[in-house]
């Protein structure tokens, strides 16, 4: 039994197990498996692009600890080079390739022929640019309430820099894809160097019915602790711009050693337009402290919330703090009385847990551990890296460095402990491939990433015409599970042979390809082998029938 001989059905369980590469591979052998495809649902946890001058990084979180990563930058003699690596960050475990254009253009390839389908779904998608910009912007970050900085004028010219930079971005890619909404994704995040006309400029490449909520993320990083301690929240009306949106400030130690740091929260909640929220990633005795020292009369709103509300003044006037503890943990809310309503609007007052990706009992195990881990960045990618909040003060900028001795370290540990597993390699990230000398030129941008297993697309609709993957251990398992007594090469010339045999009802991937095969290639002999071979079934089969009907004509 072949792959064409399945039903549908049957052929879409099989897809619905693949990867993410193995979905891309089978997509490219012929239009009937690229529909069939396109109609399963695939969902990514997380994608993160980073972009800074002209190097572009790309990551693909299919998991716990599992990705795939490329990066891409003008090299010597002005050509890119693409890394490539899956689950590592070591670049003698990557591979590596140059090529003739520019990174955006290849970055453009990947994103809208792997991540831009009608049934792909990705979690949260994270954009980082530039960092330099963020030592200009002046914004009110770490600062105490007697002191307000403004937008300065070399400010001003850095934020237009960055709006400009983006909306080129953007546009780019949209003309790319010939779409207006590329991407669908429940969350977009971005880093806290971002402003609200640059969020809504990326808002504009994904579905808005998908799209749930809008986060900036800030780290704040210490050696006393590896993991968040805590993290201080805004929110903005959901009447502006008619969607979730919040500012994470995320925190591996506590500002001061008493309840006192609560001034800063204060301080911060009261000069956004919403509300703010203080998450405790544990109810150690600080949080303890807090909570104990409040004697206002518990209000049990269900047998596992418990709420305490302080009444207060403040520069902007009188204001609300709703206390909540749980079994989960404890976080506070607080909220302007001439806010009340855009806090209402998000009804999270009633919620059993408000801790989010703090909560382990509740939060994705994907998110926790994403989280929990998102500081080592600044150890295994430094250059790829502007989340980190590097320091303003000395104070932060030791913090920095006494955070990365012990991530450092934690590392090692990692590394000497850790299993020996071989990592089953996707299609395309796997070792197979040479690298490319620079002495040896630059072959045809088509071939070239043939070999690499780089993304190859046309300005087609979907943006999917991609070289077709000549050998692919997932492949042969997913196919192994259909018939586990026939021979993976065998399945794989099937599958090849019902693309040859498809050629006959309209004009077949060989138009879609064309691209990708020089004359003097090996791919080319073999399409023109199936060729051949698929005129020389048609001939048969048409002279059969042509004979059959004479022959019982005379009967």
């Amino acid at each position: 039994m072949s792959w064409s001989d399945l039903s549908t059905k049957l052929k879409q369980n099989v897809v619905g197990r693949l990867d993410l590469m193995s979905r891309h591979a089978l997509r490219s052998t012929c239009r009937l498996n690229r529909y069939l495809v396109n109609d399963v649902d695939f969902f990514i946890p997380r994608v993160r692009v980073s972009v800074k001058d002209s190097a572009i990084l790309i990551m693909i979180h299919t998991g716990i600890e599992k990705f795939l990563r490329i990066e891409m930058w003008i090299g010597p003699h002005r050509k890119t080079i693409i890394r490539k690596s899956q689950n590592s960050y070591d670049g003698r475990e990557s591979i590596e390739k140059v090529l003739p254009l520019i990174p955006r253009i290849y970055a453009a390839r990947i994103l809208c022929s792997l991540l831009s389908h009608k049934k792909l779904l990705i979690g949260t998608m994270e954009w980082e640019f530039d960092g330099d910009a963020v030592e200009k912007f002046k914004v009110l970050r770490g600062l105490s309430a007697s002191k307000i900085i403004f937008f300065q004028p070399e400010s001003k010219t850095a934020i237009r820099n960055m709006i400009d930079k983006i909306h080129s971005l953007v546009d780019f890619l949209q003309k790319f894809s010939r779409k207006s909404h590329i991407f669908r994704a429940n969350q977009l995040v971005t880093t806290n160097n971002m402003i609200y006309e640059t969020e809504e400029l990326l808002r504009n490449m994904y579905v808005p019915s998908d799209l749930k909520k809008i986060e900036r993320i800030s780290v704040l990083l210490s050696g006393e602790s590896l993991t968040p301690i805590l993290s201080m929240d805004t929110y903005l009306p959901l009447r502006t711009g008619g969607i979730a949106r919040c500012s994470e400030n995320i925190s591996h130690e506590y500002d001061e050693k008493s309840p006192d740091f609560l001034e800063k929260f204060v301080y911060m909640s009261a000069l956004t337009a919403g509300f703010g929220v203080l998450r405790f990633a544990k109810f150690d005795d600080i949080a303890r402290r807090i909570w104990d020292r409040l004697r206002m009369p518990v209000t049990i709103i269900s047998d596992e919330l418990h709420m305490k509300v302080e009444l207060a003044g403040s520069f902007k006037g009188h204001l609300t703090l709703f206390h909540m503890r749980s079994p989960c943990g404890y976080w506070i809310y607080m909220v302007l009385d001439s806010r009340r309503k855009d806090f209402d609007a998000y009804n999270i007052l009633n919620n059993s847990c408000g801790l989010g990706w703090l909560c382990k009992r509740c939060a994705e195990p994907f998110e926790y551990n994403y989280y929990q881990n998102l500081g080592r960045r600044c150890v295994l990618e430094p250059e790829w890296n502007d989340m980190v909040a590097w320091g303003q003060t000395v104070r932060m900028k030791n913090n920095v460095e006494e955070a990365k001795k012990r991530y450092r370290e934690d590392e090692r540990k990692k590394k000497s402990s850790g299993d020996m597993t071989v990592i089953q390699k996707m299609w395309g990230f796997g070792k197979g491939v040479a690298e490319d000398s620079d002495d040896q030129g630059v072959e045809d941008i088509s071939q070239k990433m043939a070999e690499d297993g780089v993304v190859v697309v046309k300005d087609s609709e979907d943006s999917e015409d991609v070289t077709a993957p000549e050998s692919h251990e997932s492949m042969k398992q997913s196919q192994g599970l259909i018939n586990k007594k026939s021979n993976g090469e065998q399945i794989k010339k099937n599958l090849y042979s019902k693309c040859s045999m498809n050629d006959s009802e309209g004009k077949q991937d060989s138009e879609d390809s064309e691209d990708l095969a020089t004359p003097d290639s090996d791919e080319f002999t073999k399409q023109w082998q199936f060729q051949k071979l698929a005129i020389c079934i048609t001939s048969f089969t048409f002279l059969s029938c042509a004979f059959y009907a004479v022959f019982f004509k005379i009967i």
